[in-house]
């Protein structure tokens, strides 16, 4: 540091002895104490950098050179443009008091990228840092502005240099030198205003919410959107992103005002798109399309670029919001006076409102007004203006929104009341015709049901074999609960002799096509043929009975060849019991029969043939197998409505596995019992489901 100092002091007297005294003299000005602030900007100047970076080193050996090239800064808030340039501003100050001063030089925006500053004295070189672009904790005064200390002693001479970059973004260059106490209150000050105005963008974002939540109306959403995106943009305009949000980002928070402003460009247009309904005007709404689709892709540019096409950005979108502002004035006066739409007088307000504060606020960067407190916070003001007048204008569009809704609701009543009124007269006339048709369809119902219980009459007294089987087979049962009135599944038994004497019970179990009528007209065509069969001299086995029931049972329907109209047949089997030799012979068309012997139940399965129409061509075949019957040996028949009985919640079927499993717990009791414990079962089984199909099932227990 003591070598450095040297060199400075050597080089110092060597511009000094160059430049020569008047020339010092000609930057100098000579301050007395300062108790409140000193505008400083008439008494610089300033030099637009070739290169992006400034040392410190070449100033002091090409000192002469730099003063050469400036120009006076002539102004304070001297506004330098839109640029991504970097400045040099030089100031030389004596401090003509006897008094020890410290005081704080206010340069540049909140929002500029880097501002270094060099105080230059006889016996030192003192360096302080600020900008954006640096995490807060490296700024050398921790303020939201661009502050720096600086002390003089007693008739103490400084220089002043500031080198300043910009990422593309208005440089402003206001150079005052605030009493430590005078700053102190002017921040309070702006502390207490900026309270008003945040407080009451946030008050505004979280009414007009509660408002979208209550109509789902997309416009008050595009006004709370807008909203926080002007309160971010002013937000990071004063400093405060950088120093309460981002402090650790400095990048985001160098671009939060960009972003701010073509979210909110582009929400403003929404909301004015939105509320001036300019989608019932194609020209205006491509225009104001135009605005929103451009502002959505410079938002996204910004997120993604850097450099010169960053740079680019800030007077694109600076010269979208004020040509935006200029052409809703005139969507305006287009609308009410070619159109004759009313437009609320507070929307109008609220654009002057901003415009009038935007044109004080730029007045007063180019010294055209003093820069009084009051024209630094004329764009606030304006803003907020704005944000109160539309907030008016938007109460009045909710209250306009409710007087619809409660119109359209009235209206609603209205057309209720006749639809009601229309329905009662229809229902009376409904409830007559459903009457008269009820009385009708009762009473052929009455009819249709007195005819199908006088069938089963019929049927019963053709085909009641169920009570025979006791005569035979004193330990048995045979039952059949039919789906409907009448039933397609029948039993049958009967006797026979052959010519050598032997006496034979024959009986069978069959389940017809359908079930209802078609069904049990079915089984009295069968039953008939199986009486029939037992005259007939060609038929001695199950097996050959069955050939002709088949062949019976085309004849009568038509149905040899494939030539008839119907084609249904029956499911049967068939059994003959030798009462001498006790030898039981099975034959069966898919109904197969369990038997029990030997402590095992075994399934005899049927052949996979039909009676009647078969849709197979292939030729029939059935088959007569013989048992032999011991004393206590059981045998069970049944239809496949046991086994396809559908449990109440209709997921699955009673399964033949499951009719196995209740048979083996019960086939040690007489024949009685078991029917009833199957029965039980089966209906457990079926709950509330309704019945799938009809029911037959035949147990014996040979003695």
């Amino acid at each position: 540091m003591n070598k450095f100092l040297l060199l400075y002091t050597i080089l110092f007297l060597l511009s000094n002895a160059i430049s020569g005294k008047d020339e010092e003299n000609h930057y100098l000005h000579s301050i007395e104490y300062i108790d409140k602030v000193a505008f400083l900007g008439q008494y610089a100047y300033y030099l637009e950098l070739e290169d992006d970076t400034f040392d410190i080193n070449d100033f002091y050996i090409h000192k002469s050179q730099y003063l050469s090239r400036l120009k006076p800064l002539e102004i304070n808030y001297r506004n330098l443009n839109f640029t991504d340039k970097s400045y040099l501003v030089y100031i030389k100050l004596h401090n003509n008091s006897i008094r020890r001063v410290e005081y704080f030089l206010e340069t540049a925006r909140p929002v500029t990228d880097y501002v270094t500053c060099y105080i230059l004295s006889k016996n030192d070189t003192l360096i302080q840092y600020a900008g954006d672009r640096l995490r807060f904790r490296q700024k050398s005064v921790y303020s939201r502005k661009q502050l720096f200390r600086i002390e003089f002693a007693p008739y103490e001479t400084k220089e002043i240099i500031l080198y300043m970059k910009s990422d593309g973004e208005v440089l402003n260059v206001p150079l005052n030198l605030w009493n430590k106490e005078e700053l102190i209150g002017l921040t309070e000050k702006e502390n207490i205003l900026n309270g008003l105005y945040y407080g009451f963008l946030i008050c505004a974002m979280v009414i007009f919410s509660f408002f979208y939540f209550a109509l789902k109306q997309n416009q008050f959403i595009y006004f709370v959107s807008y909203i926080l995106w002007l309160f971010m943009m002013q937000f990071s305009l004063d400093g405060f992103t950088h120093k309460l949000l981002f402090p650790d980002y400095p990048l985001l928070a160098s671009k939060m005002v960009l972003i701010s402003a073509c979210l909110g460009v582009m929400f403003l247009a929404l909301y004015v798109r939105s509320f001036l309904k300019l989608s019932l005007y194609p020209l205006f709404f491509k225009i104001i399309n135009f605005y929103i689709y451009s502002c959505f892709i410079l938002f996204i540019l910004t997120i993604f670029s850097g450099g010169k096409v960053f740079a680019l950005i800030y007077p694109v979108i600076n010269g979208l919001t004020i040509t935006a502002v200029f052409l809703i004035f005139y969507m305006i006066y287009r609308l009410y006076f070619k159109y004759h739409i009313k437009i609320d007088p507070n929307f109008i307000y609220a654009l002057l409102s901003i415009s009038t504060g935007t044109l004080i606020f730029l007045m007063g960067n180019i010294n055209v007004l003093e820069n009084t407190l009051f024209v630094q916070f004329s764009m606030k003001l304006g803003s907020g203006m704005e944000v109160a007048f539309l907030s008016i204008a938007m109460a009045n569009k909710y209250r306009e929104f409710q007087e619809e809704k409660e119109k359209a609701q009235a209206e609603l009543v209205k057309q209720l009341k006749e639809t009601n009124k229309i329905k009662e007269e229809i229902n009376i006339q409904l409830e007559r015709t459903i009457q008269e048709r009820t009385k009708e369809l009762k009473q052929k119902n009455e009819e249709i049901y007195s005819s199908l219980r006088y069938a089963r009459r019929i049927q019963e007294a053709l085909n009641d074999y169920t009570g025979v089987f006791k005569s035979y087979f004193p330990d048995s049962f045979a039952y059949v609960l039919p789906r409907d009135i009448v039933s397609g599944d029948f039993v049958w038994i009967n006797t026979t002799t052959t010519n050598k004497g032997k006496k034979y019970f024959v009986f069978a179990l069959a389940d017809c096509t359908g079930h209802g009528v078609p069904g049990a007209m079915m089984s009295i065509l069968a039953t008939n043929v199986l009486n029939q069969s037992l005259r007939e001299p060609s038929v001695n086995s199950p097996a050959e009975a069955l050939y002709f029931l088949d062949e019976k049972v085309n004849q009568a329907l038509k149905q040899i060849n494939q030539k008839g109209d119907i084609k249904d047949g029956l499911d049967i089997a068939l059994c003959g019991y030798d009462t001498v030799d006790k030898v039981l012979y099975y034959a069966g068309a898919k109904i197969s029969m369990l038997v029990y012997q030997n402590n095992e139940l075994k399934k005899i399965k049927a052949s996979r043939c039909t009676i009647g129409y078969s849709y197979q061509n292939n030729e029939k075949h059935f088959e007569n197998i013989p048992i032999e019957i011991q004393p206590g040996d059981c045998i069970y028949l049944f239809s496949d409505g046991i086994v396809d009985q559908f449990n109440e919640e209709d997921t699955e079927k009673f399964k033949i596995s499951r009719l196995k499993e209740t048979i083996l717990k019960v086939v040690d009791l007489p024949m009685d019992l078991q029917k009833e414990i199957i029965l039980k079962t089966i209906e457990s089984w079926k709950g509330k489901a309704p019945q799938t199909d009809d029911i037959s099932m035949i147990g014996i227990r040979f003695q």
